[in-house]
């Protein structure tokens, strides 16, 4: 959809001659909010950057993201890199599904439960201590927890 937008007419406000050493620089432009490119595409998406994600939380909940816990970092779900449903729905390792709305594949929403007792099994959820009905992910405490 985005790109759909950035390649319609009039083209001349967007065509860019590049050198090719410049080539690696302007897309990384992409994922870059301060860069008029990955500016105009969150706009354009309302999407945020996963890396902009500074916690387990709001990552977890973006489909178009997973949390890592060995770099305590958030980035792009390898179910984006399948551009077919076929090759979507066959990566049952990345719990990937194919969404017909966006024409994408997504990761399968992480402690999506409104019931709060299947919250409660799920061992990678828990329930909000604040609001005590929300399922979120479960933080690790790193004090008493592996």
């Amino acid at each position: 959809r985005t790109l759909l937008t950035v390649l319609s007419d009039p083209r001349d406000e967007r065509l860019q001659s590049l050198q090719v050493d410049e080539v690696t620089s302007a897309l990384n432009g992409l994922c870059d909010l301060n860069h008029a490119w990955g500016k105009f595409i969150a706009d354009s998406d309302d999407g945020v950057a996963c890396t902009l994600y500074e916690s387990k939380y709001p990552c977890s909940k973006d489909a178009g993201c997973v949390w890592s816990d060995r770099t305590l970092s958030c980035g792009d779900s390898p179910c984006l890199a399948h551009c077919s449903e076929l090759n979507c729905t066959a990566d049952v390792e990345n719990r990937c599904v194919w969404s017909d709305v966006l024409g994408a594949c997504r990761m399968v929403e992480t402690c999506n439960h409104i019931d709060t007792a299947e919250c409660e099994k799920d061992e990678k959820c828990e329930v909000d201590p604040a609001d005590k009905k929300t399922c979120i992910v479960k933080i690790c405490d790193h004090d008493n927890q592996q």
